[in-house]
């Protein structure tokens, strides 16, 4: 998609070139930055409007993207090159039939696309030919995305729309940390996904198995998952899969003669993973894993707060405990128990946050060690 824009966009300099001074180039700049500016909020209209499920919103300018998950709270998220403006959705809205907001969408840039060309190839004013231009280039993005969520492939196919219909209602249940709930929506899923709504529900599940049951349940689940065929949330299930077994150590749930073997894995899918784990805003979470494996405590409490200020509220209290384990392994009980008790703050009901007060409130024992055991000490 990116390709894509970048050709448009080389397409209308040269163009604007060959006019040789007909139209006004400033105009035509300016024209062109507002409608770059202006399209994307009105498409995330015309997706609502049409029947299109929401459950989060951000405006991002530079490196940094506002976000507000409708069931969580304002958090802030990088890397939003150079503007955007996002809405949250993957289908239909309850009672709307799957295949609407998709198609709306399509007749949306269908209709934008012929005004710009026609407003491209007519106009004698640079102001209309910027504004053509950005028409032209977001509908090229539109018809050229790849994603998995791009609105194309489910505006032609039913299954697809269907697929991603129930996306929405479970996501909003993870935001929530209704997690009991997300066990419950995602019970019918396949454990071999044959498509990537399915991936992307078993990556939910895991996670919400890692509360409600054992974070090795969330190993299996995961690992029975990468079993099947790839798709586009594959290195989502395979991330996932780095972090449920970095908190079955943590939870002490991995007997002693795999620790070793499991640490392994975690470091190894954790680099594998990087690229992935950097767009998906994962990358700190791998980071806090790999420093605390390496019994590197500062590095591991600073990527644990930059962890936690990424995540919306409600899902920052693993990120806080973590910090807690590493700052009392770095022999720093005070400033332990500060993020013990941001933890709480967060979310004391999470596991994490349980083991890391065990770690806390246990005494010292008398032959001067201490209840702490580490990944790298165990």
């Amino acid at each position: 998609m990116t390709v894509a824009f970048l050709l448009v966009l080389a397409a209308f300099v040269r163009l604007l070139a060959a006019t040789d001074g007909d139209l006004d180039g400033v105009g035509a700049v300016l024209g062109l930055l507002v409608g770059l500016l202006a399209l994307p909020p009105l498409t995330t209209v015309v997706w609502a409007a049409g029947g299109g499920s929401v459950y989060a919103a951000g405006v991002g300018v530079g490196l940094r993207l506002w976000y507000h998950q409708f069931a969580s709270g304002r958090f802030v998220q990088v890397r939003a090159l150079p503007f955007a403006v996002y809405l949250g959705g993957f289908g239909a809205a309850d009672g709307r039939r799957p295949q609407t907001p998709f198609r709306v969408m399509l007749a949306f840039a269908a209709a934008i696309g012929a005004a710009g060309l026609a407003t491209v190839a007519l106009t004698t004013s640079g102001w209309l030919f910027g504004l053509g231009a950005a028409a032209l280039i977001c509908v090229t993005s539109f018809f050229a995305d790849r994603r998995p969520v791009a609105p194309l492939p489910a505006a032609l196919s039913e299954f697809e729309a269907r697929s991603r219909a129930r996306l929405t209602s479970v996501v909003l249940a993870v935001q929530r940390r209704e997690d009991a709930e997300v066990v419950r929506m995602t019970a019918d899923v396949p454990a071999v996904p044959g498509h990537w709504t399915d991936s992307y529900l078993l990556a939910l599940r895991a996670g919400a198995l890692e509360e409600t049951a054992t974070a090795t349940d969330a190993v299996h689940t995961l690992r029975t998952a990468l079993t099947g065929p790839e798709d586009a949330m594959t290195p989502l299930v395979r991330t996932c899969l780095a972090i449920a077994l970095f908190r079955a150590v943590l939870r002490g749930e991995i007997a002693s003669e795999h620790h070793a073997s499991v640490v392994a894995e975690i470091r190894e899918r954790a680099a594998r993973n990087a690229d992935f784990a950097r767009s998906m805003e994962l990358a700190e979470v791998l980071a806090v894993q790999t420093a605390y494996l390496d019994g590197d405590w500062p590095r591991a409490i600073a990527h644990s707060r930059r962890a936690a200020r990424r995540q919306p509220p409600g899902h920052r209290a693993e990120a806080y405990a973590i910090a807690a384990l590493a700052a009392a392994a770095n022999g720093d009980r005070s400033r332990a128990a500060r993020y013990l008790k941001a933890a709480r703050r967060n979310n004391p009901a999470a596991r994490l946050v349980q083991v890391a007060a065990t770690v806390l409130e246990t005494p010292d024992r008398s032959d001067g060690s201490t209840a702490l055991e580490t990944p790298t000490s165990a």
